[in-house]
Parts: structure tokens; sequence; C-alpha cells
């Protein structure tokens, strides 16, 4: 019964699909194996790439098998498309691999394409790298791996943010400390003029402050509003942060 409650379903969104005006045409047999590896479900993946379905077709909005696994259904999934014919797919303006499991949170998944080759600075069209991604979602176990793997510390991204910027703004000390400890700048400046000790006191973030001005970050240093750290701290009532700068 579950089998044909899934079979139907899968049918009745593969009409929709191919309904759908202006849709891109995904090949109705293999649009199972799109829904299952999206959906991280292990066991309908290897069932429907038994049945031999195409591990390199593509959904409505070009999407493969494979850049599902990436971003959402996981390492085994990857590899059991991988091992099946499915191919990695190329970094492009839109879509950069090892950037979308970083966003996700998949530390296995970024070693994994580290070792098939990814280049890991490689930038989206944001000039986002998969550090700033990762440091901008406070994952600290994506971040050790891709500092561990020699990614640019100071990478900055099209408005000017770095991993520690980014950092800052969340209050993720303990990131804070591992990207000080690789000789992150901490005195870089964003679109802004901001550093990452201006943007910890203007979100009220005490402890990454003390971390930042313990790791040896500029707290005279101002924005381009002309305000230093202690000065934004004071404006937006953080009187006790602002004291202690």
């Amino acid at each position: 019964m579950q089998g044909a409650a899934r079979f139907a379903g899968l049918l009745i969104l593969a009409l929709a699909l191919a309904l759908a005006p202006g849709a891109v045409r995904a090949s109705p047999v293999s649009a199972p194996l799109i829904i299952a590896a999206r959906n991280g479900q292990l066991s309908d993946v290897l069932a429907d790439l038994a049945q031999g379905q195409n591990p390199n077709v593509t959904d409505p909005y070009g999407y493969t098998p494979t850049m599902w696994a990436i971003s959402r259904g996981g390492l085994q999934i990857l590899q059991a498309l991988l091992s099946h014919g499915a191919k990695l797919p190329a970094a492009t303006a839109d879509y950069v691999p090892i950037i979308a499991a970083a966003k996700s949170g998949k530390a296995d998944v970024v070693q994994f394409l580290l070792q098939q080759g990814a280049a890991v600075d490689a930038r989206d069209s944001s000039g986002n790298t998969a550090l700033i991604w990762a440091a901008q979602r406070g994952n600290a176990e994506v971040v050790s791996t891709l500092v561990a793997a020699g990614a640019d510390v100071n990478a900055a991204n099209n408005r000017g943010q770095t991993p520690l910027i980014l950092a800052a703004q969340l209050g993720e000390t303990d990131l804070i400390n591992l990207l000080a400890s690789q000789k992150a700048d901490l005195n870089a400046r964003d679109q802004f003029g901001y550093t990452a000790l201006i943007w910890a006191a203007h979100n009220g973030f005490s402890a990454a402050a003390k971390a930042l001005v313990a790791a040896g970050a500029d707290a005279s240093i101002a924005g381009k509003d002309g305000l230093t750290a202690k000065a934004v701290a004071q404006r937006r009532g953080y009187a006790g942060l602002a004291q202690s700068l």
C-alpha cells in the first residue's frame, strides 16, 4: 500500500509538472528519483536507481538528483547516485556545489566535494565563498572543515563582508576565535566601513566584542558614518558594552 501511495503521489506531481505553463519538461520516468534525492529518501533513491532510472535527469528548474543530494539529500544519496553513473554538477554562475553544501550545513558533503577537486574558494555571483556562507550561517563544523582545507579566511564578498565580519554580526564567539587564530584580518571593513568589532557592538554582543579586542581588533576605527564601536554601542543603548570599549 505504501508503494502504491507513493506511485500515485508521484504520478500526480509528474502530471502537474507536465501541464504547468512554460514548464521545462523533465522525464516523467525519472521524476521520482529527483523527488527522492531532494527529500533525503535513500531507500527510494536506491530503488529508483535499481529500476534503471536516469541518474542525470533534470527537473523543471534544471536541477539534477546530484544537485539536490548536495543541497538537501546528503552524502549517502550523493554517493549512491555517483556509483550509478550520475555526474557531479559543474560550478556555474547560478550554482556552485561546494557553496550549496556549505549553505545547507553539510560538512561531510563539503569534505567529499573537496576530495573530488572542488575549488575551496569558488565564488557565487555575489562574491561569496563557501566559507563566507558557512560563517553567515554560524556553522562551526563547516567553517572548520573549510579552514582546514585552506579556505581564504579574508575573502570578502561584493559587500565587503568577510567571514569574521559575518561571525561578529551573529555574535559567534567560537567562530571569531577560530578565524582570528587563522590570521583573519581583524580590522577588515565592509561596504559601510564597519569592522567586525563595530558590528559586534552594533548588535550588542559583548562576548564577541571582548573576543575581538582580546585578539587585537582596533577599537579606534570608525565606519563611514564616523562612529567607532564604542560610539555605536552607546547610540544603540548598550552602555555596559560601550564602557568596556
